[in-house]
């Protein structure tokens, strides 16, 4: 092979195994690797990245500008880079702005399921919060399936909004408040670089800009309905 492009796996936990970062570095020092993940600190690969701690950051205060207060988190696996990153961002909002609370943050995996059974304990409290992030749009999805399960709904009972934008969520009912990391960019760059690393004189390593994440406001969240409620 000429290079080798690496997305998800062993990279994304917190404290990959050492034996995966020796076989790494060796397979980069023979190969061009270029990795789809955040950084390690003292590895110098070459790395493309998303903004993951800005992304649970921009959610939260999202929905704390929405007029909610009370707000948990939900999904994504302990000890994985993305979660840690975007639990961070959700903990620093709410810090700042608000209360935290650890008995609203349930952690899990990433699929509809988990967010089912997340918001299933959520509803178990004696109070339920008034919002939710979400670690991703599929864990929204099962979220918003549990409300509709105990006969409540979103966004009118709880609003819910995500941290990572997946394909159709459009088309979810609600639509779905959630971040775009613009992955398309992400994968362009990640290409790019690659391929200048196996033959430089041959591809222009161009233009590799990476896009900070954008907020995309739809029904899930709320924010007119609220913003109704408290006039």
């Amino acid at each position: 092979m000429d290079g080798v492009l690496i997305l998800g796996g062993e990279i994304d936990r917190s404290e990959p195994r050492p034996e995966y970062l020796d076989a790494l570095t060796r397979m980069a020092g023979n190969l061009p690797v270029v990795i789809m993940a955040q950084p390690l600190q003292n590895h110098d690969f070459q790395y493309v990245s998303r903004y993951q701690q800005l992304s649970g950051s921009i959610i939260t205060q999202h929905l704390l500008a929405s007029g909610y207060h009370d707000i948990g988190f939900i999904g994504g696996e302990p000890g994985i880079t993305i979660t840690t990153q975007r639990l961070a961002g959700y903990k620093d909002a709410m810090n700042t702005y608000s209360k935290l609370r650890d008995d609203r943050i349930f952690l899990s995996n990433y699929y509809v399921e988990d967010g089912y059974s997340s918001m299933q304990k959520l509803l178990e409290s004696d109070t339920r919060p008034e919002a939710i992030v979400a670690i991703n749009d599929q864990v929204a999805l099962g979220a918003v399936r549990a409300l509709n399960d105990n006969s409540l709904s979103c966004p009118a009972d709880m609003a819910i909004a995500s941290c990572d934008a997946f394909p159709d969520s459009n088309y979810f009912t609600p639509r779905i408040t959630t971040i775009n990391h613009h992955n398309r960019l992400l994968a362009n760059v990640a290409v790019r670089k690659l391929l200048h690393q196996i033959s430089p004189e041959k591809y222009d390593l161009g233009d590799l800009t990476i896009l900070p994440p954008e907020l995309v406001v739809r029904e899930s969240s709320g924010l007119t309905s609220r913003s109704n409620r408290n006039e």
